[in-house]
């Protein structure tokens, strides 16, 4: 949620920004043996790397500066073991096409790699564990990556704006994640991870499928339908389906308890959207950006929502949600019934001219307006 209220602060001052793809992140813990104590930088005219070596003998490389197209991470340095790559320490380098990672890295800390736009191959030797938020994204030359069996963790945002890339694939043996047609899975195949954004652009989710992870379709922008074979799917997690521009055609399973903040932001060529009947939790801007959108469909089954001329409100009235984007009324009075304007709710539409609030509204949401 934080990078897309930056998006909306960044777009209301009439900055471009572009939002965010990613996989789920996972919490961990890293335990002392992990944690990197900064040494000295050390510096050479021999050595591409900028880096440190810790009290314990552990070499994070910081930065690179040297301009290898085909990029070998060392496994040692001044004969000690390479344990991690910095935050941010191959950024932007736009002239590496290919970069192979050893197994005596332990952690990818964020961003490493984040605008390595001409990056097409990464190989990742068995031993890396940890690949932390953001740690290859804006890389839209790769088209494949493959996971080791060694890799137990990866944050959010991996991927995110890796446009061109079409599979993801996992390592026979890795307890943590599976590869399933090319799309990453928890290994039990219940939580959906990453759709790699140039894979197709429709997609059935598989059966016993309970969440969609955190941005997993996030800035996909050739995804147009989204389906599923079962209603086992109990939530749509944060920014899952964010700014997935061309979707035009999404059905959620009536199983569905919890869409999360921003869910769906920025589908701008939604024109319908279901709310299912068990939904319990609509997240911050979960609907926010739909421009296109004409019609929010409620069945008079559903125990939490309602339409009342074709805005939504919870059951009792009492908490206005969303405006539909692509409605063509001018004017609008909010009902005496309504105490509570959600974030986001009017955001998204462009025909309304004036807004009517009466006296029994208590909070007007962030960006509500």
């Amino acid at each position: 949620m934080k990078k897309f209220l930056a998006f909306l602060t960044a777009l209301l001052m009439a900055v471009p920004s572009a939002s965010g793809w990613g996989v789920s992140a996972e919490e961990v813990d890293l335990t002392p043996s992990n944690q990197v104590v900064a040494g000295e930088e050390s510096s050479t005219p021999e050595s591409e790397y900028r880096y440190t070596i810790s009290k314990d003998g552990l070499v994070t490389i910081n930065l690179y500066v040297g301009n290898d197209v085909n990029v070998v991470v060392p496994a040692t340095i001044e004969g000690k073991r390479v344990f991690d790559i910095g935050e941010r320490a191959f950024a932007n380098c736009t002239n590496i096409e290919s970069v192979e990672i050893p197994g005596t890295i332990d952690t990818i800390q964020p961003y490493a790699f984040s605008g390595c736009t001409g990056l097409k191959d990464v190989k990742l030797g068995e031993g890396v564990y940890y690949i932390r938020e953001g740690a290859f994204e804006w890389c839209m030359s790769l088209k494949t990556f493959n996971l080791p069996t060694s890799t137990e963790y990866l944050e959010d945002y991996v991927f995110m704006a890796c446009f061109d890339l079409e599979t993801i694939n996992v390592a026979d043996g890795n307890f943590r994640y599976c590869s399933v047609d090319g799309v990453l899975f928890s290994r039990d195949k219940k939580r959906l991870i990453a759709f790699p954004p140039n894979r197709s652009t429709t997609y059935t989710v598989p059966a016993g499928v309970t969440k969609i992870e955190k941005a997993a379709f996030a800035s996909n922008n050739i995804i147009e339908s989204v389906s599923f074979s079962d209603e086992a799917l109990t939530e749509i997690a944060d920014e899952a389906f964010e700014s997935c521009l061309a979707l035009k055609s999404i059905v959620i399973p009536n199983s569905v308890t919890k869409i999360g903040d921003a869910a769906f932001t920025w589908c701008g060529s939604l024109e319908t959207i279901n709310v299912s009947d068990n939904l319990e939790e609509l997240g911050s801007g979960a609907l926010c950006g739909l421009y296109g959108l004409k019609q929010y469909l409620v069945s008079e089954n559903c125990a939490n929502f309602s339409v009342i001329d074709g805005v939504l409100f919870n059951k009792p009235g009492t908490s206005l949600y969303a405006v539909p984007g692509a409605c063509s009324m001018t004017t609008y009075t909010v009902p005496s019934s309504v105490m509570f304007i959600k974030d986001f709710a009017f955001f998204s539409n462009t025909s309304l001219v004036e807004v009517t609030v009466t006296g029994n509204v208590m909070s007007v949401g962030e960006g509500a307006f």
